[in-house]
């Protein structure tokens, strides 16, 4: 909108309003953590997890494997236990990638003085 103000004898004065109709964007959310759940490709055989809340638990053939663990706040890492039916038990830590398609970590075996081994997978399909 331009506006005039003023007689034929002042100096006119010029105001420019610029009317626009602006909306406050949108705010946008992060895309959605990758999650633990799925079929994950371990040593010595596939491991499949699931979540829960923030609670996770899996298991895998070798054995008859178990996991029981929970997420920390940030849905990237997760802690707790393991056990099998040959006796040995201990406990975990797994942390994901940040694009969702690998898992590392260690295990402890307590039934094997503590013990810490590397525990990592790459995820089987999609996430």
């Amino acid at each position: 909108m331009l506006a005039l103000t003023g007689s034929a004898g002042d100096k006119a004065a010029i105001s420019l309003i610029i009317v626009a109709n602006i909306e406050p964007p949108t705010p946008t959310r992060p895309p959605p953590l990758p999650s633990f759940s799925g079929k994950w490709d371990f040593e010595p055989q596939p491991l499949t997890l699931e979540v829960q809340g923030d609670k996770v638990a899996g298991s895998y053939p070798f054995f008859n494997g178990q996991i029981e663990g929970r997420l920390s706040k940030d849905g990237r890492s997760a802690t707790g236990t393991w056990k099998q039916s040959n006796g040995l038990e201990g406990r975990f830590e797994l942390k994901m990638s940040s694009d969702g398609k690998q898992i590392n970590g260690r295990r402890w075996s307590k039934t094997k003085g503590d013990i810490g081994d590397a525990w990592s997978g790459e995820r089987l399909g999609k996430g």
